[in-house]
């Protein structure tokens, strides 16, 4: 019985009074009245003991705020208030009484009222147009993750039955048909590696990639990297090296590793022939694991090197290497900055870049020997 009556206490209604006050505008509305009714009194007192200085400049303290909050209607609301309480408490009984001074002063807080009033309207566009904005943007990020989880699962089938046919699992293919089916399958394979990189930066950017964190030896991790991308190198006539110094790191080996395939394979993608990509590693300054990859390829301009790492972001650089998802770069600095490390570029355009990489892990002596691809 005492719980229904608590229970029924607790649903209860609030009064009008309370949930009058419970409105925001509305406390600030009575606020503004105990103000303007405060300084109307100020006003009064110091008129009957004789100040030659009244305090009804002080109302401008009820107009700005009620311009903020009301916009146009409640301006026009506190400009008749105030009027209204400074002809009461002034003794004002027709216009002529106004001295210019006074006429100034209520023409002054008015201007600067309705001055308040407009930046508080474009203040709202504004916030409006940002929010608007916010909402597209989302809904266009869900309809794009949606649309490239969707695309996955048909593009697995249409790659697993091309190799199917490629290792004649259904008969021999002719030479002209085995390099169509090659070249579909390649081609497959890039379309899926960036459908799959548009859903890992949406995850690692919502922060729904768990990082499996193991001691991993970063020259070992390299050499897989470098593994990897051999073939695109000896095919380009570039010298792919990595050389470290036995340092091991905490991280999650798999999500690095596609970060230095990455980082290697756009180094490869903007080195001419004969060029010279890299990678090392070293104790960092704050006692972390510090990795480089370098080329000597064109460089990127100055004016790019802070944007690189953005979304879709593409270097203005002349030189072109066909398609691009503009995710690279982005996956490898979510995928980073979720180890807490930090990455960035140096560069210098004709000379070749430099892509650093420091990891807050625990490093053990250096053991030095170097491994090369």
């Amino acid at each position: 019985m005492s719980d229904s009556k608590d229970k029924a206490a607790i649903e209860r209604p609030a009064s009008p009074a309370l949930r009058w006050l419970g409105d925001e505008k509305q406390r600030m509305l009575l606020m503004l009245f105990v103000l303007w009714a405060a300084i109307g009194y100020l006003d009064l007192m110091n008129l009957q003991i004789g100040q030659s200085s009244p305090v009804s400049v002080l109302y401008v303290l009820v107009l700005l705020p009620a311009a903020v909050v009301y916009g146009r209607t409640g301006l026009a609301l506190a400009i008749l208030a105030v009027v209204v309480m400074y002809h009461f408490t002034n003794d004002k009984h027709r216009l002529t009484s106004y001295t210019e001074t006074e006429v100034l002063r209520l023409g002054f807080g008015v201007l600067i009222g309705i001055a308040f009033e407009r930046i508080s309207r474009d203040r709202a566009s504004i916030r409006e147009a940002l929010s608007s904005l916010q909402r597209e943007t989302k809904v266009r990020e869900d309809l794009t993750h949606m649309l490239v989880h969707d695309l996955r699962t048909p593009l697995t089938g249409i790659i697993t039955s091309l190799q199917t046919l490629q290792m004649g699992v259904v008969g021999e293919l002719e030479a002209d048909q085995a390099e169509m089916v090659d070249f579909a399958v390649s081609d497959g394979q890039r379309l899926l590696e960036m459908v799959n990189q548009i859903l890992d930066v949406s995850r690692l950017e919502a922060g729904e990639m768990p990082l499996k964190l193991e001691e991993v030896e970063l020259c070992e991790l390299a050499e897989g990297a470098c593994r990897v991308a051999q073939p695109i190198a000896a095919e380009s006539g570039i010298t792919l090296t990595n050389s470290c110094n036995g340092l091991r790191a905490r991280l999650d080996p798999e999500l690095m590793r596609r970060v230095l395939v990455n980082l290697i394979g756009n180094a490869l993608k903007f080195t001419p022939r004969n060029g010279e990509v890299s990678v090392t590693s070293e104790p960092s300054r704050e006692g972390g694991a510090h990795v480089i990859v370098r080329d000597t390829g064109w460089g990127i301009p100055k004016s790019d090197l802070k944007r690189i790492f953005e979304k879709y972001a593409q270097s203005k650089s002349e030189r072109k290497t066909g398609p691009s998802s503009g995710l690279g770069l982005t996956f490898c600095r979510l995928a980073v900055e979720a180890h807490g490390g930090r990455i960035w570029a140096d560069s210098e355009v004709g000379k070749g870049t430099e892509i650093h990489i420091t990891l807050p892990a625990d490093v053990a002596a250096a053991r030095g020997g170097s491994k090369s691809n």
